[in-house]
């Protein structure tokens, strides 16, 4: 979300700090909200630390690693460093990454993938409140396998993919990557209902933007309910927006964060489309009640579910299946 914007979303976050007064943060929300939904089987979110990099302070992504059991990364919002932070699942500082020759126009989503045997991570400039970018840029970067907490390490990126959409420019917080198809996945923030988009991971050099592939409309994303109006205020026309995205490591389940809840989309087979599979009503996840909530991924099993919000000391939480 970038700068020139802020304001209008700080007196929205406000709204919803008041309308949550009477929970303490990371209480689950009991009530459906209205909506005829399906829930997945999952525990009541556990809060697993703070993050404690001063440094984090709008956290915008999130990614496991796929090199280092229980590490996490993370970077912020609009108009920070082009850097990446590495923690650990307590929320303790692990070390940063800068991606050399990079800039943070407006940073909102990361991904983690290992292709060919290699791990990656893939950072998502694509934040565009005003609809007004004639192209975004994605980062793709090799994952360190080792670096020091008390220095920022320089990493040149492995790939620049620079696209813009068919459609015309639009806002996007929500991008993933397939690496078993060697898809980036993207769906629209603002569109009703969110569209999704594709591109090829795989890019030849080109002087040109590469264009996204219009893929389908997303569907089951509610509506704002009598509910959410009654306790969010205003803040009830944004509760639904997508706002993060990731993929399991097996390409099979698709996690789709909103404000108010997560999104499960699951593959019937190993073959069939992401279009056929986002068509489909989801299955829900009840997440903690934090305001700002634009960071989530799969843990490193491609089961569990992490979440943390935007501003300083952000909480981080786990949400573990209950079913094998």
């Amino acid at each position: 979300m970038d700068a020139a914007n802020r304001p209008r979303v700080t007196l929205a976050c406000l709204a919803l700090t008041v309308a949550i007064a009477v929970q303490a943060e990371g209480q689950t929300d009991p009530v459906p909200g209205g909506h005829e939904r399906r829930y997945a089987s999952f525990s009541t979110p556990r809060r697993m630390g703070r993050l404690s990099c001063r440094s984090v302070n709008e956290s915008s992504g999130l990614a496991p690693s796929r090199l280092t059991p229980g590490m996490f990364w993370t970077h912020n919002d609009s108009g920070g460093q082009p850097v990446l932070y590495a923690f650990l699942a307590d929320g303790s500082e692990a070390g940063a990454m800068e991606i050399d020759g990079a800039k943070n126009r407006d940073w909102e989503d990361l991904a983690s993938f290992v292709l060919k045997g290699k791990p990656f991570l893939l950072v998502a400039d694509v934040g565009d409140n005003n609809a007004k970018r004639e192209h975004c840029t994605l980062y793709v970067v090799p994952e360190p396998r080792s670096f020091g907490t008390n220095s920022i390490l320089k990493c040149a990126p492995a790939m620049v993919i620079t696209f813009r959409y068919p459609d015309g420019p639009r806002d996007c917080e929500s991008v993933a990557v397939d690496a078993t198809a060697g898809r980036v996945l993207m769906i629209s923030k603002r569109d009703k209902p969110p569209v999704l988009y594709e591109l090829d991971l795989a890019q030849a050099p080109s002087p040109h933007p590469v264009v996204a592939r219009r893929l389908c409309q997303v569907s089951g994303i509610p509506e704002p309910g009598e509910y959410d109006f009654r306790t969010y205020g205003n803040w009830a026309d944004f509760i639904w927006q997508p706002t993060a995205l990731d993929i399991s490591p097996d390409g099979m389940t698709a996690l789709l964060l909103t404000y108010r809840e997560a999104c499960v989309y699951e593959r019937r087979r190993a073959d069939e489309s992401w279009a056929e599979t986002f068509s489909r009503e989801p299955q829900f996840v009840r997440l903690p009640q934090l305001r700002g909530m634009e960071a989530a991924c799969f843990g490193a099993d491609g089961r569990s579910v992490f979440v943390t919000r935007e501003g300083s000391d952000p909480p981080f939480y786990a949400i573990s299946p209950t079913e094998p």
